[in-house]
């Protein structure tokens, strides 16, 4: 059993002898040495604040940073293809139920610029139910550009400081900001997994919260969407040019 300073300064009072003055500015150490302590444990929070979990794929940082309630996955630029798509579901954002989700956006703008890339990237990570629908409707969504009911912008929309307000112009480093629903996580025998339920926030809805239900299977290593509508229905319009996405 370790003591710390002030068991080592009570032990000295205590002995034959022992000096009281010396065991008093032992004691004064003692608590110096716990302030220095809490300071260094808010200084190690903050660094790992400082310091999210990244990486770089051809030249584009992806990172995750975890805020108390909500995680914020940012990232420099969407992936330039589906490889690199696939690489950063695998390297980073498939590994848990709270990043999952921010692939939603980078899929729908990779599919507005390339329909047949776009659908490589939503068979990474949706599951069967989810991709069908998902690349149904998006093909009607992206593939009439004179079409009222399509909306260009619809993938800006699901980022951060992204409203009809600025024409759909999101903060930079992009940035998805995801929280958990309400509805609690449930197993699935069926599945052979479990379901969780998150969201996606974004200003682009008058409800800013967009839900996301995730899968985790037992068998496999990395999440899953297994669900998503509210985050490809359309979104409030604006008048005006829309500055696209890089």
């Amino acid at each position: 059993m370790s003591l710390n300073f002030m068991d080592i300064a009570k032990t000295i009072v205590n002995m034959p002898g022992g000096s009281k003055e010396a065991t008093k500015n032992l004691e004064d150490l003692a608590k110096s040495f716990d302030e220095f302590k809490k300071t260094a444990s808010v200084a190690q929070d903050e660094k790992q604040e400082e310091n999210p979990e990244s990486i770089i794929v051809n030249g584009h940082n992806y990172s995750v940073k975890k805020k108390e309630k909500s995680v914020l996955v940012s990232f420099t630029t969407f992936p330039s293809n589906s490889r690199e798509f696939k690489q950063v579901y695998q390297d980073l954002l498939g590994k848990n139920e709270y990043t999952v989700p921010a692939l939603i956006p980078m899929a729908l703008e990779i599919f507005a610029r390339n329909q047949q890339e776009g659908e490589k990237c939503i068979e990474t990570f949706c599951s069967f139910t989810a991709k069908s629908e998902m690349i149904h409707i998006l093909k009607d969504k992206f593939g009439h550009p004179n079409d009222p009911y399509c909306q260009r912008y619809l993938p800006a929309a699901l980022l951060q400081g992204a409203s009809n307000k600025n024409a759909y112009v999101p903060n930079r480093p992009y940035t998805v900001r995801i929280e958990h629903a309400t509805t609690e996580d449930e197993e699935s025998e069926m599945y052979n997994g479990k379901f969780y339920y998150l969201m996606i926030i974004a200003e682009g809805w008058d409800s800013q919260q967009r839900g996301v239900q995730v899968l985790k299977q037992n068998d496999k290593e990395l999440f899953f969407v297994n669900g998503c509508p509210a985050t490809y229905t359309n979104c409030k319009p604006f008048h005006g040019t829309w500055a696209g996405l890089e």
